[in-house]
């Protein structure tokens, strides 16, 4: 039985008894008709005999997201949270312990000023010289705004400053959302098949994954994403930069929809080529050594 909502092509005559199904370009068939050569321990082909002939509603339970006809499937989990490594106030002292944040101060200057008793960025309201941008950077802070907090610190520092990634902790605790997103290929004329999005709350993250049953149901797809969002959002990807969020916004103009909103955004990439650098595990994960390839010297990993 196919899925509610889902709408099955008529079968070619002599078919009914052994239905073959359609690979993508690039995939092989294993012996068992099942998919192979992928790699990655070739974990499709155990998937696909596990599941072969089973209802979508079966396989992974669901439900129908959208008005009747018009809607996606959404399949959701939650899982709990870790506690965070650093609150607010914890982030607001680094911040204002670090005087090469302000402009015209170098390592030098700043060890020069540290000597002569200016410790803190709050204490150099008194400078003559770095007042106007001293005062500048607090009323920020003491404002929350996180934004041009974090905007203000990436004119000065990488991608993957540690202080950029603790300063995710200065927006609206409930207004996280970790996406990630699948798409028929790599071409900006692919549709995109699923879009999982990540919601905090009260401890636990909330997972919602919205699949496109056939190629019709992209819109639904961007739609129920586009959902998720509000005035307190900010993102959190990984290669999102490149990827997760450019993609789903030349997607949203292919359905004349309106387009993603700019919100903050937090891409963990840089954070992780930084943190493991050439020492990426070597047994926890086989997928994750077959997908991702470090350049030795570098520190650099490359997501295929």
């Amino acid at each position: 039985m196919a899925p509610a909502g889902h709408h099955r092509r008529p079968s070619r005559p002599g078919s009914e008894k052994s239905p073959q199904l359609r690979w993508a370009p690039g995939v092989e068939r294993g012996p068992g008709g099942e998919p192979g050569g992928l790699g990655a321990g070739n974990l499709l082909g155990p998937l696909w005999r596990s599941y072969r002939g089973a209802a979508l509603n079966e396989a992974l339970p669901g439900r129908a997201a959208g008005p009747s006809g018009w809607g996606c499937y959404c399949i959701e989990s939650q899982i709990p949270l870790p506690a965070h490594s650093a609150d607010r106030a914890t982030v607001r002292e680094r911040l204002l312990a670090d005087l090469t944040l302000l402009r015209g101060i170098g390592g030098r200057t700043r060890d020069v000023l540290k000597e002569r008793g200016w410790d803190t960025i709050r204490g150099l309201l008194g400078h003559r010289r770095y007042q106007a941008e001293a005062t500048h950077f607090l009323e920020l802070l003491e404002r929350g705004e996180a934004v041009r907090v974090i905007n203000w610190l990436r004119r000065w520092r990488p991608p993957s400053d540690p202080l950029l990634f603790h300063c995710s902790s200065l927006h609206h605790p409930g207004g996280m959302v970790v996406m990630d997103i699948e798409t028929l290929r790599l071409a900006v004329d692919r549709p995109v098949i699923l879009i999982g999005v990540g919601r905090s709350s009260d401890g636990s993250l909330k997972i919602y994954q919205y699949l496109a049953r056939h190629a019709g149901e992209e819109a639904a797809v961007l739609r129920a994403f586009l959902s998720q969002m509000d005035r307190d959002s900010f993102l959190v990807t990984f290669n999102g930069q490149s990827f997760d969020v450019p993609f789903p916004k030349g997607r949203l103009a292919h359905w004349g929809m309106r387009g993603l909103p700019e919100l903050p955004h937090h891409d963990l990439l840089p954070f992780v080529r930084r943190a493991w650098g050439g020492t990426w595990p070597t047994a926890a994960c086989p997928l994750w050594r077959s997908t991702c390839s470090v350049s030795k010297g570098t520190g650099m990993c490359r997501g295929s």
